[in-house]
C-alpha cells in the first residue's frame, strides 16, 4: 500500500499516536528531575569586612590602583606622587574643584592630547570594586586617555549597584556609567589586550575626612 505523506489523513493519524503515547505515559517512567543547582555568591564577602576593604580588594583584584588619604593636603602629595613615579602626564581635569589637587605643569586644556584623566565620582560600588559615574564631562574625559585617576570620599562608598542607583536616581541624570577594571579585551584571537575601549590603568584615591 502506497502511504500518501501528503495526505491529511496520515498526519492525523500521526498527531493522534503521539498523543496516545503521551497520555500513557506513567509517573514511573519519567526520569527524576536533577536537584537544583546551587550557585555561589560571587561577590560574598566576610560579614566582619567594612565596604573600604570590601571595594579595595575587588578593585584591586581587577588590576586597579587604590590608596587611602587622609585629607586633602594628603591627596595633593600621592596625587604628585602617582604622576612623578608612573610618568602619566599631561593630565586633563574639566573639574575646577579638583585641579587645585594636580601639579600646575602637569596639566593640559586638550583632553586628545592627555595621557591621563583626572575626575571625581558618584559612587564607589563595593560589591564588585566598580565606580559609578553619571556627568557628561567625566564620561567623556574618561575614554581617551591611557589613565584614568578618580577621586572619591569613604560617604561615597555603598554596598551593591542597587544602593549606588539610589544614591543619584532623585538626580535626574540622562545616563549612568559603571567602571569595572580597566578597559580590556580578549575578542581576537583570545588575546588579552588593554585599552581597547578606554584606560589602560585605573586608580582610586579615597579621601577619609569628611
Amino acid at each position: 500500500m502506497k502511504t500518501d505523506f501528503f495526505s491529511e489523513d496520515f498526519w492525523a493519524a500521526k498527531r493522534a499516536a503521539i498523543q496516545k503515547r503521551l497520555h500513557t505515559a506513567t509517573d514511573e517512567n519519567t526520569p527524576p528531575l536533577a536537584p537544583a543547582a546551587q550557585y555561589a555568591d560571587l561577590y560574598q564577602s566576610p560579614v566582619d569586612s567594612s565596604l573600604e576593604e570590601i571595594f579595595a580588594t575587588h578593585f584591586t583584584a581587577l588590576g586597579g590602583y587604590f590608596r587611602t588619604v587622609i585629607d586633602e593636603q594628603a591627596l595633593k602629595t600621592a596625587v604628585g606622587e602617582l604622576l612623578a613615579n608612573a610618568d602619566c602626564t599631561p593630565v586633563f581635569c574639566i573639574e575646577p574643584h579638583l585641579q587645585p589637587f594636580l601639579p600646575e605643569n602637569s596639566q593640559t586644556s586638550c583632553k586628545r592630547s592627555a595621557v591621563a584623566t583626572f575626575t571625581s565620582c558618584q559612587a564607589l560600588i563595593a560589591q564588585h570594586g566598580s565606580i559609578l559615574t553619571t556627568t557628561e564631562p567625566t564620561r567623556a574625559a574618561s575614554a581617551l586617555p591611557d589613565w584614568h585617576i578618580v577621586v572619591a570620599r569613604s560617604s561615597q562608598i555603598v554596598p551593591t549597584l542597587g544602593a549606588a542607583l539610589a544614591l543619584v536616581d532623585a538626580q535626574q541624570y540622562s545616563m549612568h556609567s559603571i567602571i569595572t577594571g580597566a578597559s580590556r579585551t580578549a575578542d581576537i584571537e583570545k588575546t588579552l589586550v588593554m585599552g581597547a575601549h578606554g584606560p589602560k590603568k585605573i586608580c582610586v584615591f579615597l579621601v577619609l575626612s569628611s
